[in-house]
C-alpha cells in the first residue's frame, strides 16, 4: 500500500515514525501551500517561508492531522515515545514560533542556522480546572464547575438528577433538582479531538433541613379583650448559622382579633378586640436559601373579662388530670384543706358553661357533651380561687 501528497509548493519529508497502534507521522519541510491529505479531501497548509510539518495517517494512510511551525524552519528528524509524545529535531533560522497552535512558542537563532529539538503531544495537556464538588439541595439552584484546560466538547455518564444539566460546550454542570437523589459518582469526558481526559465528581440531591420553632407548646400566652398583648415571640429553635428567617401568618381569617404578627421578628403584638379561641398556623422560612420551612399551629386564647386573668390568690398546687381529656377530669386539691369549694368552667368566650360544688378535697367533671378547646376552671373556696386551663379532647 502506498500514499502520497503534496501540492504545487515544495514538501520534502525526512523522517518517519509510528506509534504503538500503527499510526504513522513524517516530518520534514514545505513551503508555499501544500495539501497533506493524501485522500480525496483536500487540508491544506501554506508556509509564511519554509516551515517544519508534522504530519500523521493511520495504520491504513488515511489523514488524521498535520500541523506547521511558522518561521524558517528545516524538519528532519522525528520519533515518539511509549506516551506517543512527539520528538522533533532539525534546524532554523532568525525567529521560528514552534506552537502549531493558537499559541506562541519563539525561538531566535543566534547564528545563520541554529540546531531546535522540540517536543509534542498529539493533543493538548486536558486538564480538570475543579476536582472538587458540594452536594445539591432539593429546588436550590446548584452549579459545579467541571471545565477543562485544552477541551472542546464535554459528556457525562451517568445521566445527572433530574433538574440538572450539563452544558457541553463549557463543561459547567448546573440548574434545580427536583427530587432528592442517593450520593452518586458522575464522570466527565472532556473531549479535544482524538484525545480525552476524565472527572469523576459525586455528590448528592438532599432534602431541604428542617427546623422547629420555639415556642414549641401547641398554645401561646393567653390575651384580654382591649389589654395590649405582650409575651409571644416565635422563633426558630435550631436557626443556622448566617441564615435569615421570615415568619408568616398562613391562616390570616383566624387573626382577625386585633393582633399582628411581624414578618421579620415573629413577634406577635396588638391589642385584641374580641374574647376568642383561636388556631394560628405560623410558618417559619429559610430566606437565605429559599429551602425549607416549619409550620406550626398554636392555640390562642382571648379572654373577655381581665379578671379571669389565671393570677391565684392561693398557691397553684391543684392538680388536674388528665388534661387534656376526652371526658372526665379529676381535681386533686386536698393538700389544700380548702372546705367547701364552687367549681366553675368557661369556655374561649369567657360563657359559663359548668357549675358544681363539693365538700371532699377531690371532685370529678364531665366536658363528654361540649365541643373540643381550650376551657377555663374555677375553683373558689373562702380562701382564695385557684384558675387552671383544662383542654378538651
Amino acid at each position: 500500500m502506498g500514499k502520497s501528497y503534496g501540492w504545487l509548493g515544495t514538501d520534502i519529508t525526512y523522517s518517519i515514525d509510528v506509534d504503538a497502534t500503527g499510526n504513522v507521522y513524517t516530518n520534514g519541510y514545505f513551503s508555499g501551500t501544500v495539501d497533506f491529505n493524501p485522500g480525496i479531501g483536500t487540508f491544506n497548509l501554506t508556509s509564511t517561508s519554509t516551515d517544519m510539518f508534522i504530519s500523521k495517517l493511520d495504520v491504513n494512510g488515511n489523514f488524521v492531522w498535520a500541523k506547521a511551525t511558522n518561521g524558517g524552519c528545516f524538519g528532519a528528524g522525528i520519533a515518539l515515545d511509549v506516551n506517543g509524545d512527539i520528538y522533533t529535531t532539525g534546524y532554523f533560522f532568525n525567529i521560528t514560533d514552534f506552537d502549531p497552535n493558537i499559541g506562541v512558542t519563539n525561538l531566535t537563532s543566534f547564528g545563520s542556522a541554529d540546531i531546535f529539538v522540540a517536543k509534542y503531544r498529539p493533543c493538548s495537556a486536558i486538564t480538570f480546572n475543579n476536582t472538587a464538588t458540594t452536594n445539591a439541595t432539593v429546588n436550590i439552584p446548584y452549579t459545579l464547575n467541571a471545565s477543562a484546560l485544552n477541551a472542546i466538547s464535554y459528556s457525562v455518564s451517568p445521566a445527572l438528577p433530574s433538574g440538572i444539566n450539563l452544558n457541553t460546550t463549557t463543561g459547567i454542570i448546573s440548574g434545580t433538582p427536583t427530587a432528592i437523589v442517593a450520593s452518586t459518582s458522575y464522570t466527565v469526558i472532556a473531549t479535544q479531538g482524538a484525545c480525552t481526559a476524565s472527572q469523576i465528581y459525586a455528590f448528592s440531591v438532599n432534602n431541604c433541613v428542617l427546623f422547629a420553632l420555639s415556642p414549641n407548646k401547641n398554645f401561646l400566652p393567653d390575651g384580654f379583650v382591649n389589654v395590649p398583648y405582650v409575651g409571644a415571640t416565635i422563633s426558630v429553635a435550631n436557626p443556622a448559622a448566617g441564615v435569615t428567617y421570615k415568619f408568616f401568618k398562613r391562616n390570616a381569617i383566624n387573626w382577625q382579633t386585633g393582633l399582628t404578627l411581624n414578618e421579620d421578628t415573629g413577634v406577635i403584638s396588638g391589642t385584641p378586640t374580641f374574647s376568642t379561641s383561636i388556631n394560628v398556623v405560623i410558618e417559619a422560612v429559610n430566606q437565605t436559601t429559599g429551602c425549607g420551612s416549619s409550620l406550626t399551629t398554636y392555640t390562642l386564647v382571648i379572654y373577655g373579662d381581665p379578671t379571669t386573668a389565671i393570677d391565684n390568690s392561693l398557691d397553684n398546687t391543684a392538680n388536674v388530670y388528665p388534661n387534656p381529656s376526652s371526658d372526665n377530669f379529676n381535681i386533686d386539691f386536698a393538700s389544700l384543706n380548702l372546705g367547701k369549694v364552687a367549681i366553675r368552667v368557661y369556655d374561649a368566650q369567657g360563657k359559663q358553661v359548668l357549675t358544681t360544688s363539693t365538700s371532699n378535697n377531690t371532685a370529678v367533671i364531665s366536658l363528654e357533651k361540649f365541643a373540643k378547646g381550650m376551657y377555663l376552671m374555677e375553683i373558689e373556696s373562702q380562701k382564695g380561687r385557684i384558675l387552671k386551663r383544662i383542654i378538651k379532647e
